[in-house]
């Protein structure tokens, strides 16, 4: 696990780059790349505020399935540099598309030394031909296979698939905050989400979330809460 603190400075975004992190959401759990989210991917931006704190530099790139696959090359091409450490996809749920898979396989022809990490709530992700999975909530587990990629030992895994509920537990957590960028480009009307708990005290029959049952308080911490709202409204003009 890296040494770096929550307090190290952060890299001013357009001059080094570490990672993409392309993220977003399909509606309809299935593979039609029409029907689309209009959310952002809220993995995408809580794992880019966590590495920021820890002296990455990372783009957050939305709606994924809106792009078509040349707009995906030619952005991939513009954001290249020696210092580009991973390519990270994010979602939820489903993300898997056509329009993915191609993009994805030339990511891996054209840049071959650069891994491809996936992180989600769903084992869908496997259907994706990536190099690393992460699976829960991911926060330790990228910062340890980032340590793993600059020379480190290899994170806890089972076939390139590393189990955060088990093996990097980022739950409780206090701070779930989550901090734009003007390269994310906030409308006013948008509703941003925002994370209250990690964990339910409930067990409902129907629910596959592996977070439940709890006892202890689980909660965000309500003075960050209130932070993280009304940076938004300073910051974006966000209501909602």
């Amino acid at each position: 696990m890296s040494d770096r603190g929550a307090d190290a400075p952060l890299f001013l975004y357009g001059n080094i780059m570490h990672g993409i992190i392309f993220g977003g959401l399909l509606e309809d759990m299935g593979t039609d790349s029409t029907m689309v989210s209009i959310r952002r991917s809220s993995g995408a931006h809580k794992i880019a505020t966590f590495l920021r704190k820890n002296n990455y530099d990372i783009e957050v790139v939305d709606y994924i399935h809106r792009w078509s696959l040349d707009q995906l090359k030619q952005f991939t091409v513009s954001r290249m540099s020696d210092e580009l450490i991973f390519f990270g996809f994010s979602s939820t749920f489903a993300i898997n598309t056509p329009v993915l898979v191609e993009f994805l396989h030339w990511l891996k022809k054209t840049y071959p030394s650069i891994p491809q990490v996936i992180g989600s709530q769903n084992q869908t992700m496997k259907e994706l031909p990536c190099d690393w999975y992460i699976y829960g909530y991911g926060e330790y587990a990228i910062l340890a296979l980032l340590d793993h990629f600059a020379g480190g030992p290899e994170p806890k895994n089972v076939d390139g698939l590393i189990n955060a509920y088990v093996d990097y537990k980022a739950f409780p957590k206090e701070d779930l905050s989550v901090q734009y960028e003007e390269r994310d480009y906030i409308h006013e009307r948008e509703i941003l989400l925002l994370e209250m708990a990690r964990g339910c005290k409930f067990k409902c029959s129907f629910c596959s979330f592996p977070v439940l049952g709890v006892k202890d308080d689980h909660t965000s911490s309500e003075d960050l809460l209130y932070d993280e709202m009304l940076k938004n409204y300073d910051k974006w003009g966000t209501t909602h």
